[in-house]
This record gives structure tokens, C-alpha cells and sequence, in this order.
């Protein structure tokens, strides 16, 4: 049986959802590996709940507009991707309530990897108006088919700097480059050469790399305006490759490139590393001594943060596994995964990949009122949209036989589910359901209060449209 995980972002306002007249419209994302949303466009009234299954790969619900249908709107609903694994059982889920029906609203799903999907037609209206020549959702999808961008995900060489040139536009030839193979810390081939013309393309197979342009005197520092993919996150068993490209437009030139990722390793320092035209019979050109350069290369400091309350004991006096965590992937608000089982002596390492989250020890039973005394806490972790180093926060667990349970404290995240817990017993009163549960419906004590006076609390927020 298939159980779904509630996704929504906290709004400053209160929609009537809770209304004993409000609908939920269920909509189905990505149905039988297709691009679609089903039903693809829906009728609802104020204070209806419109909420989203994503059922395969990696789609979004992202909020847009009828004269720009590819592009997201600024302030908009976004549900973020949502990867899903072949064999998940665990579906996320993603609801937004109307507030005013007078409005069509239109979406897309902003994945283009592989292919771009708004481009395929894989959109979705609210009240749109059949009759209407700007306000029909047969008129979107067409505009949609035809929003060809540009350039999307590419990028163009020139004198090591970036123009909006589209990848494709190249007559040369396409050089394919994997980017950790095997799980390796390595591109595959690691060195190229590569004409006037010809298009470089970057297929991210697995973890969280990047292709970041750097010079040979510091491999693992960004060149100031250069190529950068950014970090491309690819879920174990996902079924979407990510695909960064670019163009040479100088044949002549060499190019040096590392992945910026820092945890749980320096991957530079590691050798993970990429030139493009290198003279093999050079001292300060050659690939060999380029990444010779970057094992070198030690920072003189990393983002980690030791956990030393509570439960926590040094990291580094582990013989135990090293267990990750990834707080807000992909912009969502969860950890991922939500739950874990540890043995005394692992250590549990969470990397913050957006906005401003933290982890923080609470009980079951007030999961949202307020952080356990004495227990553990990384802080608040913000992290620039641009942001090349991941802070990292880790403890040891030294006591595996009591369950521990955490939520970021940020905001009304907890009541947006976003908590985490480590060896809960699934068949127990306090399982992690129910601790999310629990959380979900967890009122603080802070309660706000609302323009006619009437107090309301986080759990009652979603993100809301259609203002």
C-alpha cells in the first residue's frame, strides 16, 4: 500500500480550506511514467484544496503564466521536484488552497533534464475559461509547446566566460562526459580535447556533483565568471539524468574544471577533476599536473559543524558507520531520508542544501513546542541560492536503544512535517507516522492572530494562491 508524504510551504495568510464545504481535487503527477498531470485542468471553488500525488521520476508543481507558460512566477506556488524511485512506497504529496476562484492559475512542471516537460505540454490549469483566448488551458498548452527558450541548462566558451548561446546551435561534434560513474569521484574521460564548435555534455549518474570552472593555479576555487552547472543532486534510484552542456567556440583555449562538492569529502582535493585542450607535455597545462595541483589544494577550513550535546560525542571517535541526511533537498522541507536506524558508534551527518533549516532534539509527545533541554541542536544553517560550500553538522550516537526524535525549528516547518527521527519502531505508539503526525497537529504556543481577530496556528497554513 502506497503512503503519501504531505508537502506544503508555510504562507503568512490563512486560506478557508477548513471549510465543512471545502472540496480536496485530487491530482495525479506523472500517472504511468507520463508526462502529464491528471486531470489536467480542474474547476474549484474558494477554499477547495488542490492536491498533488507525484507518482514517478521527477516532476514539479510550479506556478507560471498564461503569456509565459515555461517560466516560473515570481512569488508563486512551487512545489519543488519531487524525485520518486521505481520501487517508492512512500509518494510525496503537495496541496495548495483557493482563496479566489475568480482567477485562472496556471503551472507547469519545471524538469528539463533530459527533456524539457513544460515544452511536451506537461501542464495544469485552475478555472481556466474554454471560451477564452487567454484564459483556455488548451491555449496554454499550446503556448507551452512552443516556449522554447533559448538556452536552457547550457552554456557557451568564450575566453572563459559564459554567453546566452543555445548548446544545440553547435555544428560540431557532441563529447559526452559521465560525471561519477560508478560511483566514483571521477569524470569519465577525465580529459578531452575539443574543437571549435563542438558541444561538451555533462551526464550527472549519481550524488551531488557539479562542473565548476576553476584555472590551473587553483583547481578548487570557482573562476570568477565562469562555467558552473551547480550542484546536481540524483537520487539513488532515479530515473532522470541531468544533463549540463556547453559549446567551444575556441578550440585553442584549455579549460580546467573540478566538482565543488565538500561533504562529506573535498572532492577536488580527492582528484576530482576536468580539463578540456591540456598539453600533456606541458608543466602548467597538462591534466596530470592540474590535478596534482588539486590534491594539493587544502582549504584552510571546512563548513562542518560537531554536535557535542546530549546524546553527541566526537564524530572522529567513531569506529561505527558515517550515516547521511539531506536537509532540504531540492527546496523541500523534509530530511531525507525522514528516518533512520543507527547502531552506537555510527555517526549521523546532515548536509543543509537550502534556505534556513535546522535539526533540533525534541520529545514525541510536543514534537513542535519547543526544543528538548540540554538536547542536541545544529542551529539555524542558511544557505545562499548561490551557495558553493554545504554547512554539515554531525553526533555520534553512543545510546541506540532509545528512539531520538528532531524537527527544524524554523518557522511553521514542523508543522509542515518536517521532522526526522532515529530508530523508531515502525509498530510501535511512537513510530515516525506518528511522530509526523503528531507534529502536523502540534499547536504552538505562539499562535498568530488574524485580520477578524481569530487566532490561528501553523498547522493551519498552506501555501496559498490566487490572493
Amino acid at each position: 500500500m502506497l503512503a503519501f508524504t504531505r508537502l506544503s510551504l508555510a504562507a503568512a495568510v490563512l486560506a478557508p480550506a477548513l471549510s465543512t464545504h471545502a472540496a480536496k481535487i485530487l491530482v495525479q503527477v506523472g500517472p504511468g511514467g507520463q508526462t502529464i498531470f491528471s486531470p489536467s485542468n480542474v474547476t474549484a471553488s474558494v477554499g477547495d484544496v488542490v492536491s498533488f500525488q507525484f507518482l514517478s521520476k521527477n516532476h514539479s508543481v510550479t506556478q507560471s503564466s498564461f503569456a509565459s507558460p515555461c517560466e516560473p512566477l515570481a512569488g508563486g506556488v512551487d512545489s519543488g521536484f519531487q524525485p520518486v524511485a521505481v520501487d517508492a512506497t512512500n509518494l510525496s504529496e503537495f496541496s495548495i488552497a483557493i482563496n479566489n476562484a475568480s482567477k485562472p492559475l496556471f503551472f507547469f512542471s519545471a524538469q528539463t533534464a533530459l527533456v524539457d516537460e513544460c515544452n511536451l505540454g506537461m501542464v495544469f490549469s485552475i478555472n481556466q475559461d474554454a471560451n477564452s483566448a487567454t484564459k483556455s488551458f488548451t491555449n496554454f498548452q499550446a503556448n507551452a509547446k512552443a516556449d522554447v527558450p533559448a538556452a536552457k541548462a547550457t552554456a557557451v566558451v568564450s575566453s572563459s566566460t559564459v554567453a546566452a548561446a543555445p548548446a544545440a546551435a553547435s555544428s560540431g561534434a557532441k563529447i559526452l562526459v559521465q560525471v561519477g560513474a560508478g560511483n566514483g569521484l571521477t569524470f569519465s574521460p577525465s580529459n578531452i580535447s575539443a574543437n571549435t564548435g563542438d558541444t561538451v555534455s555533462f551526464q550527472f549518474l549519481n550524488g551531488n556533483h557539479s562542473v565548476t570552472e576553476s584555472s590551473f593555479a587553483s583547481p578548487c576555487e570557482p573562476l570568477a565568471g565562469g562555467i558552473d552547472s551547480g550542484l546536481q543532486f540524483v537520487a539513488a534510484n532515479s530515473t532522470e539524468i541531468p544533463e549540463f552542456s556547453f559549446t567551444i567556440t575556441n578550440g585553442s583555449k584549455l579549460f580546467f574544471f573540478f566538482s565543488k562538492q565538500t561533504v562529506p569529502v573535498n572532492e577536488c582535493n580527492k582528484g576530482m577533476v576536468f580539463s578540456i585542450n591540456q598539453d600533456p607535455n606541458s608543466a602548467v597545462k597538462s591534466f596530470a599536473a592540474f590535478q596534482a595541483n588539486a590534491k594539493a589544494d587544502i582549504p584552510a577550513s571546512t563548513a562542518t559543524a560537531v554536535g557535542t550535546k546530549a546524546t553527541a560525542v566526537p564524530a572522529k571517535a567513531s569506529s561505527g558507520s558515517d550515516i547521511l541526511v539531506q536537509v532540504g533537498a531540492d527546496d523541500s522541507l523534509t530530511f531525507s531520508p525522514s528516518n533512520i536506524s543507527a547502531k552506537a558508534g555510527d555517526t549521523v551527518t546532515f548536509q543543509f542544501l537550502s534556505k534556513n533549516h535546522s535539526v533540533t532534539q525534541t520529545t514525541f509527545a510536543e514534537p513542535c513546542s519547543s526544543p528538548l533541554f540540554g538536547g542536541i541542536d545544529s542551529g539555524f544553517q542558511p544557505i545562499a541560492p548561490n551557495a558553493t560550500a554545504i554547512p554539515q553538522f554531525s553526533f555520534t550516537l553512543n545510546n541506540a536503544n532509545t528512539p531520538l526524535f528532531f524537527f527544524s525549528k524554523q518557522g511553521a516547518e514542523c508543522n509542515q512535517g518536517m521532522v526526522f527521527s532515529i530508530n523508531q519502531d515502525p509498530n510501535s505508539a511512537k513510530s515516525f507516522a506518528a511522530f509526523q503526525a503528531n507534529a502536523e497537529a502540534d499547536i504552538r504556543p505562539a499562535a498568530k492572530v488574524n485580520k477578524r481577530g481569530r487566532r490561528v496556528h501553523a498547522r493551519d497554513f498552506s501555501k496559498v494562491v490566487g490572493k
